[in-house]
């Protein structure tokens, strides 16, 4: 089963693919109740959606490409024919262009999440140094660290396989953790997240 979501999802984290699902839902709904099927004939349909959406309840800078790549998902899995995909089409790429250029000037800057200060990534590392600490403590620091070394989000670690821990001389090591940096994977090997003995007894 494992497999098969790998094969029809790709590398997308989980997160995308809840983001995906959730803003198809309304568009299947308006599709349903305006053309009584769920899913769009022609593109021209779905920029009469765009624009009744925005009419209604207004819509974020992001809405209008998060749509598209939902579209574009669902027909990518669904093996529809390139020259039949709506999101390929040019019509549709360009009026969502439009909107999210529209869109973001009147939307407020983006506000970055804050970094973390040395002193937060040091008390990281003493904590998982310290033998005398609980366990879960020091696991929740190494993985904290593991996030801040290779520049991936939390739900970027939750492809890790439990049954890729080992146990060796030396402590405790990960066999392979994927993560993402934009679209590509991150292969973190064995030698980047072993454990000494002094870390991990």
């Amino acid at each position: 089963a494992a497999q098969l979501w790998e094969r029809a999802f790709g590398a997308r984290r989980s997160k995308t693919l809840r983001n995906r699902a959730m803003t198809w839902a309304k568009a299947r709904e308006w599709l349903k109740a305006s053309t009584g099927k769920p899913w769009p004939e022609k593109a021209e349909i779905m920029l009469t959606y765009l624009e009744e959406r925005h009419e209604s309840q207004g819509m974020g800078k992001s809405v209008p490409n998060g749509i598209l790549g939902a579209l574009a998902l669902l027909e990518q899995v669904g093996q529809v024919d390139t020259d039949r995909r709506l999101s390929e089409d040019r019509l549709l790429i360009e009026a969502c262009r439009s909107w999210t250029a529209e869109l973001e000037q009147g939307a407020p800057p983006r506000r970055q999440a804050p970094m973390f200060t040395v002193a937060v990534i040091l008390a990281a590392e003493l904590c998982v140094c310290k033998q005398t600490f609980p366990v879960g403590l020091r696991f929740y620091a190494f993985v904290l660290l593991i996030l801040i070394w290779a520049t991936m989000r939390c739900d970027d670690i939750q492809g890790v396989d439990p049954s890729s821990f080992v146990l060796s001389q030396i402590g405790k090591a990960v066999g392979n953790l994927y993560g993402y940096i934009g679209m590509a994977s991150l292969n973190l090997r064995e030698s980047l997240c072993t454990f000494g003995d002094c870390c991990w007894p």
